[in-house]
């Protein structure tokens, strides 16, 4: 065999690759199947890399995958040398990667990476903007190099940014989500990136990735994740990018992207496996120094960062008087470490007041959705269990398996929605988080929401942006410092801190503002008073949303074209009784004379883009909204039936009823009963064209 310097030596024993450097074991015995690939490694002159002095493969993208690494096939084997790794003190240059662990510790590792390019064609990708790329977790597992194109592809769009930058690693701790980690990291490696931080045991909420990547300035972050779907090898699994702002990815990026993704025709790899151990908090330098891998806890950075923002001391002394005010579910996901360290180790919550605290990979068969009729019907049970106790609950909270939502139960059974919690936290935002008493800048919602937002903006003079559809609008308008508190069509509350949706944040801004309500009180106000007195003053909106959810291609093809129907009518002047003449007339006479109908557009100043053709919106009296609106839906029903893994079409209705009188503690079926006429009337509007004739899934949602 050639050898490029004649202190290093390459030998063949037993079917095995023994890379020695100046007498000292600095890699690993690795065995290939094929023994055409052990021919092709040496020091020869084209084989050898003269900068980093490491042995490369000629021509490696004519392997196959089995010829590779361990995380393409398990037929490769990875034995470690006997040479221990050695403790040294790390000379940073990023001074933003500095470790604030005082218990963290820096390894140099020492080894061969021989960084392989393997051949890809596989055109299955299901992408979109909120859940990334996400399928079945079994054809992951079958397919296990989507892990590694979906890194390839991203790799393409940021071209020598990927190499330069830093990029955060972590993921919502569900089923495989552990092993495709190691996998990203493999390929991260394998592609040159100069540095990675990695969540310890590869968890991290979605709002504490969000703070991890802007703290340490990243370029992105990579997290194995699905939002409120569930976990297990016949469930879901998905990758999703967060940008360097920490926000999801914009159209721009998102149709780059895309595009890259569908063109992936090859991969890399590190040939072999880095001694990175992903459940300690420490330092790695990988390769000579030229990888830098760091282990942090988003967790503390998490905690942290909400004890700058909220009073914790008068919320732990309101929780002392009050320890069981709240109960929380946190459905056997990674929130349950969350809402520990928070609500019970900061501020002195009884730890009996987590339900389902235990974190698991499939989230112990519950539904990691907190919408979902189960988790709602099981708080709902649980708070009227204890409505009689001396110091009963009165808030019960429900969070998904991100941390980005959070559905709030009253023990009369209220789902208390998230646009009136806005409405309210407004009111006094100085109060509720402190570093917003003397500035604030504004608020940003989607045209889908009611108009208690916009009451009381109009009302306090405040600055309100109203945007299309998509969370990544509204971290537009944070990144260009036009507002710092945002909510999206699900019910998401974010705040300009962070650029993502934040259920604790949702749940930390009324325990500040029920401890500031009864700071200096002699008697007890709690959130239905509360609720009741704001809307006395600025009116209630009852708001409901239904989704038709198409279960097969043919009835998601058909609402696409219902929706253009009705679009290119409205263009030629058609009124809405002329679009269907089938209506009752002598029934809806009223609300057909008074009707007004619009197509929703939007015009965004900031990237000079015009979105149209967002919905259509219904407007009757004043105080009688409709909205109609295409979206993208789960693709599971309540029962976790697999429907479709496509990007499944629904048709959305929104219903508000605005009043200023008949104010009263309402559950959530009176609000449906209310809006039951508005039902009504899109129902007759739209059923005998097409809405309910092939049995369509209905889902209803108080936001």
């Amino acid at each position: 065999m050639n050898h490029r310097l004649e202190s290093d030596t390459a030998t063949l024993w037993n079917h095995q690759l023994l890379v020695k450097k100046r007498c000292e074991y600095l890699g690993y015995l690795v065995w290939f199947p094929s023994r055409y690939v052990l021919q092709r490694v040496s020091f020869s002159t084209h084989n050898y890399c003269i900068r980093c002095q490491r042995p490369l493969l000629c021509k490696a993208s004519t392997l196959k995958a089995t010829d590779i690494h361990p995380s393409v096939t398990e037929q490769s084997q990875l034995i470690p040398s006997n040479k221990q790794s050695t403790l040294k003190q790390p000379q940073l240059t990023n001074p933003t990667l500095e470790s604030t662990e005082e218990r963290s510790a820096s390894i140099y590792v020492a080894e061969i990476a021989l960084r392989v390019v393997v051949p890809y064609r596989d055109g299955a990708f299901i992408l979109n903007e909120e859940s990334g790329l996400s399928d079945i977790t079994c054809k992951f597992l079958e397919k296990p190099q989507r892990v590694h194109a979906f890194v390839s592809a991203l790799r393409k769009t940021l071209g020598d940014r990927f190499t330069s930058g830093t990029f955060f690693l972590g993921g919502d701790g569900r089923y495989y989500a552990k092993e495709a980690l190691i996998r990203i990291l493999y390929t991260c490696l394998g592609f040159g990136n100069v540095a990675l931080v990695v969540a310890k045991d590869g968890l991290a909420s979605i709002p504490a990735a969000s703070l991890a990547i802007h703290h340490y300035s990243c370029e992105g972050g990579i997290l194995c994740s699905v939002n409120r779907k569930a976990a297990g090898e016949q469930q879901f699994f998905g990758i999703q990018y967060l940008l360097g702002n920490g926000g999801p990815m914009r159209d721009i990026f998102l149709t780059r992207f895309r595009n890259q993704l569908d063109k992936v025709t090859e991969y890399r790899v590190v040939g072999i496996e880095p001694q990175v151990d992903i459940s300690t908090i420490r330092q790695y330098f990988v390769d000579d120094n030229r990888h830098f891998v760091s282990m942090i806890d988003p967790l503390e950075l998490y905690v942290a960062q909400l004890k700058q923002w909220f009073p914790f001391a008068r919320i732990r002394r309101f929780l002392q008087h009050h320890s069981q005010f709240l109960l929380v579910d946190t459905l056997h996901s990674i929130m349950g470490r969350y809402a520990y360290r928070i609500l019970v180790e900061e501020l002195g919550l009884s730890p009996f007041q987590i339900l389902h605290q235990e974190y698991k990979e499939d989230y112990g068969g519950l539904h990691p959705d907190p919408y979902d009729e189960d988790n709602y019907q099981r708080m709902k049970e649980q708070l009227r269990k204890e409505a009689h106790s001396k110091d009963s609950n009165r808030l019960g909270v429900v969070l998904d398996n991100e941390g980005r939502y959070a559905v709030l139960v009253t023990p009369q059974g209220t789902i208390l929605s998230t646009q009136d919690s806005l409405a309210v936290f407004l009111t006094c935002i100085g109060q509720v988080i402190p570093r917003f008493s003397k500035v604030f800048r504004g608020v940003g919602k989607t045209f889908v929401h009611s108009r208690a937002i916009d009451r009381v903006t109009d009302v306090l003079d405040m600055p309100l942006y109203q945007s299309p559809c998509g969370w990544r609008y509204m971290t537009n308008l944070m990144d260009r410092e036009k507002v710092d508190i945002c909510m999206d069509e699900n019910g998401g509350l974010g705040c300009s801190w962070i650029r993502e949706r934040d259920g604790l944040f949702l749940v930390l801004c009324w325990l500040s503002l029920l401890s500031w309500k009864n700071e200096n009180r002699s008697y007890w106000m709690d959130i239905h008073q509360v609720m009741e007195q704001h809307w006395n003053q600025y009116g209630r909106d009852y708001h409901i949303c239904y989704f038709y959810r198409a279960k097969n291609a043919h009835q998601k093809q058909l609402m696409i074209s219902k929706m253009q129907s009705l679009w290119d009518n409205m263009g030629k002047g058609l009124s809405w009784k002329e679009m269907h003449p089938h209506l009752d007339n002598k029934k809806y006479k009223n609300w057909l004379e008074d009707l007004r109908v619009e197509e929703y557009q939007c015009y965004n100043p900031f990237e000079g883009l015009t979105y149209s053709r967002l919905g259509i919106c219904l407007y009757m009296k004043d105080t009688h909204r409709i909205i109609l609106r295409l979206n993208v839906v789960p693709t599971e029903t309540s029962e976790n039936e697999l429907i479709d893994v496509e990007n499944v079409i629904g048709l959305a209705i929104y219903l508000e009823n605005s009043e200023t009188h008949r104010i009263a503690n309402i559950e959530h079926n009176d609000v449906e009963e209310i809006c039951k006429p508005l039902w009504e009337f899109v129902h007759s509007s739209l059923t005998d064209d097409w809405l309910e004739k092939d049995g369509y899934v209905i889902e209803k949602f108080f936001l």
